[in-house]
């Protein structure tokens, strides 16, 4: 053993790499290492809120389902609902699925009545769970004014200007047609715009470009709305009254 300055034996020095692995090995002997995450099936949620009316036999919301377990696997899959859904139904099993791979599983479902339900999908009895958070509403637009009489002069360009309120809880997007019939109205009517989108409680304001035809006729004139098999109207009754105006030459 050499004697450094001051008497003392010289401590042999370790290298940078041996030194590593002493604080390795005595990190993973007393339990310091980091673990890694435990494996698991996980389940995206479709994103956002689906609203959707109640005039359909069978609604349809897909989960993917994304195995990280290690191996490859099939699971077990149920469904479950909270009112207004009425009922659901989902495959028996996901089918193999490939360790770090994904699969979409769909489930259907029926609803009765309407408000907020939810959907939800059980995989391998509890392993993994997802939801999905279902608004159910019933269109119900109001179109003012509606039943009130004008008068206007005959062969001559008009426009009219409706308000559309959508009274309904949920986002609606109503497709708008013209109504022009009778005998004192060209039947070449037509809209400002083919579509509105609402928000609860949303309004704005839609214009009718109509032509009147001889004087003393009358016609009808409104818009028409419907959205996803819901249908609504109004009416507003035309005169073509006695002044100026001359019939179109073409």
């Amino acid at each position: 053993m050499s004697v450094g300055r001051g008497g003392r034996p010289d401590e042999k020095r370790q290298s940078p790499d041996r030194a590593l692995r002493i604080l390795t090995v005595g990190a993973f002997i007393f339990g310091v290492a980091s673990t890694p995450a435990a494996a698991q099936l996980i389940i995206t949620n479709p994103t956002g809120t689906v609203f959707i009316h109640p005039n359909k036999p069978n609604y349809s919301v897909t989960f993917t389902v994304d195995n990280e377990t290690g191996s490859s696997g099939s699971w077990a899959v149920s469904c479950g609902f909270t009112a207004p859904v009425s009922g659901c139904t989902a495959p028996s099993t996901t089918g193999t699925i490939a360790n770090g791979s994904i699969k979409n599983i769909a489930v259907t479902y029926t609803v009765s009545g309407t408000g907020t339900g939810s959907v939800t999908i059980n995989i391998g009895a509890g392993l993994a769970t997802g939801n999905r958070t279902v608004i159910i509403s019933i269109p119900n637009p109001s179109i003012t004014p509606t039943g009130t009489t004008i008068t206007t002069t005959p062969y001559t360009d008009s426009s009219y200007t409706f308000t559309i309120t959508n009274s309904a809880t949920a986002s609606e997007t109503y497709q708008v047609t013209p109504i022009c019939t009778g005998a004192g109205l060209d039947s070449g009517c037509f809209t400002s715009t083919t579509s509105v989108a609402l928000g609860a409680s949303g309004s704005t304001a839609v214009t009718l470009y109509y032509r009147t035809l001889a004087a003393g006729a009358s016609g009808t004139i409104g818009i028409a709305l419907a959205d996803d098999g819901y249908n609504f109207s109004n009416a507003v009754t035309v005169n073509a009254g006695f002044g100026a105006g001359a019939p179109r030459v073409s």
